[in-house]
């Protein structure tokens, strides 16, 4: 465990620092860019959020399951020439539109933005997969940490000269192309001791081999985008209140870039246990035990995380301009999302695990149902509506995900976790309607000790007799 935890911190280090980086950034920007105008910054993210599929047509999940050091560098530069076309079509689908009128010139200009920015993610993406197969946490740190720095850098130096919207795309753009050019001059040195360029045949052939496996993913991934942003593009037309969603959103991806960090590191585990597990190197039970030990450990780290949030939540408020602040009540419900989905790749990943990846659209369809119909009814505060029904639809996602595992493939228990969210989202959402900050830090502090009482006991153990290791060699 003590490796696991070496290596977690390895993952984990950069997007902390990263993300301290924007702490810094939304407080400065918060007295030069109105809160509308966030919501129109918001409304950039959203595209590049249903960009960055089209851009892939989820090829990057073949990559990541068919990987292999003797041909991946090949394999790599088949999927750029398809990223490369696609982001050119939708460049020229961008400008037809525009001259036609359907679309303004501010909504081709942000269009063709979102599409270079979802491009160059993708090529990025792509290394930092390959990191994942040779255990190359450290590198992945110091990446996320540089493509943030690189973003706050030109972000705070655009916006503070022209004080427009304009300064936080234009600085997203540049930080990403940067962040790209120093991952390839840094990782081909040192990916070219680790990978070769083996032939794979043709190039239609290997793309025809991929696409015949991202296909059926592709619209299980798009539906899980539009149930992962319906909210924002519900409140679209409110320019204010996208600009509070977006300025609570921002806090909360500290708790997103962590949870993407553990699933870097765990999701290839999976994929390699439970190959062993059909081969019959381990038993079932040592396979449910070890899937076990990760989602205990993703549950401890995370929550404490959550914790940490709220704990800093009225320093973070204190720090913004006085219009801003009004996004921390809706923090606590944000930072629910994705810690929800994060249990799909423990007790929902039965689909991807036996290649029967076309069954994650009907748990998918039914979440985003859901979703609509729960920011479609009821006449109560809309900020509060689409995190509530993101929330819910979110679990339902996750239920439906296990009850197809369970049928296809070996699986783990969630009672226990399904039982700890609805806690958690039941004393955010009292917090959001009465502002108690005593309330939601105490709630939050219980439910933490009460369901990580033996992950807590194990770690003061732990850091116990590290200390009485030391005093001894000492």
């Amino acid at each position: 465990m003590k490796n696991e935890i070496k290596q977690l911190v390895f993952y984990t280090i950069g997007p902390f620092l990263s993300k301290m980086l924007s702490f810094v950034l939304l407080p400065i920007v918060s007295y030069f860019i109105s809160v509308r105008d966030y919501g129109f910054y918001t409304l950039f993210l959203l595209l590049i959020s249903y960009f960055q599929p089209i851009i892939t047509l989820s090829t990057e999940q073949y990559y990541l399951r068919a990987y292999d050091s003797q041909s991946a560098v090949t394999l790599r530069n088949v999927l750029f020439r398809l990223f490369t076309l696609i982001l050119v079509i939708g460049v020229v689908i961008s400008l037809i539109l525009g001259f036609v009128q359907i679309l303004s010139t501010f909504y081709v200009c942000m269009s063709i933005l979102a599409l270079l920015v979802s491009y160059f993610t993708a090529v990025q993406d792509l290394y930092v997969r390959s990191l994942r197969f040779h255990n190359m946490g450290g590198q992945y740190s110091l990446i996320t940490a540089i493509t943030q720095m690189a973003v706050f850098i030109s972000t705070l130096a655009i916006v503070l000269t022209f004080k427009t919207v304009w300064g936080l795309i234009y600085g997203q753009l540049i930080g990403v192309m940067a962040s790209l050019i120093y991952t390839k001059i840094v990782l081909n040195k040192q990916m070219a001791k680790l990978e070769q360029k083996k032939y794979l045949g043709k190039f239609n052939v290997v793309l025809k081999k991929g696409l015949i496996y991202s296909l059926p993913l592709f619209p299980g991934v798009f539906l899980w985008v539009v149930q992962n942003t319906i909210g924002r593009v519900v409140i679209s037309d409110h320019a204010y209140l996208l600009g509070i969603y977006g300025i609570g959103f921002k806090f909360a991806t500290i708790t997103n870039l962590f949870i993407t960090s553990f699933i870097l590191y765990w999701e290839p585990k999976i994929y390699q246990q439970y190959d062993k597990l059909q081969v019959k190197k381990i038993k079932k039970s040592d396979y449910i035990a070890y899937v076990n030990k990760y989602k205990d450990l993703y549950s401890t780290i995370i929550e404490f995380l959550m914790l940490s949030l709220v704990l800093i939540l009225p320093i973070l408020m204190l720090t913004m301009q006085k219009n801003y602040r009004v996004a921390g009540y809706i923090l606590p419900i944000m930072i629910l999302n994705s810690y929800i989905h994060g249990y799909d790749y423990f007790a929902g990943f039965g689909p991807q695990l036996t290649g029967k990846t076309i069954l994650t659209i009907f748990p998918l369809l039914i979440a985003l149902l859901l979703n609509v119909g729960l920011v479609s009814t009821g006449d109560y505060d809309l900020l509060l509506k689409v995190n509530v029904a993101a929330n819910a639809s979110m679990l339902i996602l996750l239920i439906g995900n296990k009850l197809i595992s369970d049928r296809i493939s070996i699986n783990v228990s969630l009672l226990k976790d399904i039982i700890k969210i609805i806690c958690y989202n039941i004393i955010a959402i009292v917090f959001y309607l009465s502002h108690s900050y005593i309330l939601v830090l105490v709630g939050f502090l219980i439910i933490f000790v009460v369901f990580n009482l033996n992950s807590i006991i194990v770690g003061i153990m732990f850091v116990k007799n590290q200390i009485l290791n030391r005093r001894r060699t000492s």
